[in-house]
């Protein structure tokens, strides 16, 4: 099971940090995340965060916009059942017949109170 995470960020010092604001939605997914890979013996869900800026070079929940997914995605994290991947990404719409989102590279997912 993949969970994509298609939402804003917020940079603090080249850390993207998810969510902007309050996401109940996000809590919900999380936590359906945990529940179906606590089921078995290692990690059967992933979390999978695309950035689409240029100037991070890691992840984390942003604790001031909501504690309780901050507290989830900690959670996953330090239990390891949820595997949580965060990758940055561009838009290339240089030829509008042919716009893509092109990889970049891999970011770092950090707790989120190392930010």
């Amino acid at each position: 099971c993949v969970c994509v995470c298609v939402c804003g960020c917020v940079r603090v010092e080249k850390t993207a940090l998810f969510p902007d604001s309050a996401t109940e939605r996000g809590r919900k997914h999380l936590q359906e995340l945990c529940k179906l890979a606590a089921k078995t013996d290692g990690p059967a869900a992933r979390l999978m965060f695309f950035v689409a800026r240029g100037d991070c070079s890691a992840v984390a929940a942003s604790r001031a916009c909501d504690p309780q997914y901050a507290t989830l995605l900690d959670q996953a994290l330090s239990e390891k059942h949820v595997s949580v991947i965060a990758v940055c990404v561009r838009f290339d719409v240089s030829d509008c017949q042919n716009a893509c989102v092109r990889y970049v590279g891999p970011l770092h997912v950090k707790p989120s109170d190392n930010v």
